[in-house]
């Protein structure tokens, strides 16, 4: 459980210099970073406070199926609280609500995570896992458009077979992997929708899917020399 809050402020300047004569900022957004006099602002343009509180329960069951073989499941429940509140946001114009309290958003989700582990030998060991991730969503503070306001969860899941093995009396150890990756509504920061919009705000896209295999060896020729190659 884990209860917390932040306050951001976001101050807009270039240096506490003048521009060199000639030089300028091109574009509207010229009026944003300096003053009629050339000097860089200091004006507070955002201004937000947040809350996040997280409630978590977990729980692990491991049982010996036959001699030998052993199975873990182990589950977790999650539920999220977020709000945003807009103190000031002078940056872009707020069309979509008022400056104020955002009303506050939940993501309540369920991870797991299952392997099944079979000692071949006293220096054996197979095994297979499956489980999935999920990282919470969020608030956009400089959204123009209702869609952007909030952005939801990253998700994942991932398989894996594998054996770890040792050999030569401990003194060489050989471990193999085979995995199976996959990430959805991956969570990215970039341009908004609004095109007057200048300011990033961090959406849901697609994802990613990979596939890959890992060997690791551990050598011990002598007590003074560990040899590792991955």
């Amino acid at each position: 459980y884990y209860d917390a809050s932040s306050t951001t402020t976001t101050i807009i300047g270039i240096d506490g210099s003048r521009l060199p004569p000639g030089q300028g900022i091109a574009g509207a957004t010229q009026n944003f970073f300096l003053t009629t006099n050339g000097q860089s602002s200091t004006t507070n343009f955002t201004q937000t406070d947040n809350t996040d509180k997280l409630s978590s329960y977990f729980g692990s069951l491991e049982y010996d199926i036959i001699e030998n073989v052993t199975g873990t499941v182990e589950l977790r429940q999650t539920s999220q609280d977020k709000t945003q509140d807009i103190i000031r946001n002078s940056f872009i114009p707020n069309v979509v609500r008022p400056l104020g309290l955002f009303p506050g958003q939940n993501w309540s989700y369920s991870n797991y995570h299952a392997a099944l582990r079979w000692q071949v030998t006293p220096a054996a060991m197979v095994y297979v896992s499956a489980g999935n991730g999920t990282k919470a969503g969020g608030f956009n503070q400089r959204a123009t458009f209702a869609s952007e306001v909030s952005f939801g969860p990253e998700k994942s899941r991932a398989y894996e077979i594998g054996a770890k093995t040792s050999w030569l009396e401990n003194r060489l150890q050989v471990n193999v992997a085979i995995y199976d990756n996959k990430t959805t509504d991956m969570q990215f920061s970039g341009s908004s929708d609004d095109p007057t919009n200048v300011g990033l705000v961090t959406k849901n896209f697609g994802g990613t899917e990979n596939q890959g295999f890992e060997i690791e060896v551990g050598a011990r020729p002598v007590p003074e020399l560990l040899l590792n190659v991955g």
